[in-house]
């Protein structure tokens, strides 16, 4: 219930805290498209499911929005 009202169920997103709690935003946008530039497959992350194998187009995905 709370993943959904987050807008962060079932899939791999950020949450809705998560984008209010954010300070300077320009900084966040240039460090999102930093790592949009690198090349990886898998995503370890400290809590919800690891992704293996399509990491960097998901990740662009989850933070298209940010």
């Amino acid at each position: 219930l709370v993943l959904r009202l987050a807008g962060a169920h079932g899939r791999w997103a950020v949450s809705r805290l998560m984008r209010t709690m954010r300070k300077d935003r320009e900084q966040v946008r240039t460090s999102i498209a930093a790592i949009r530039q690198w090349d990886f497959d898998n995503l370890v992350v400290t809590h919800g499911h690891n992704m293996k194998g399509g990491a960097s187009e998901r990740f662009a995905d989850a933070t298209k929005e940010l």
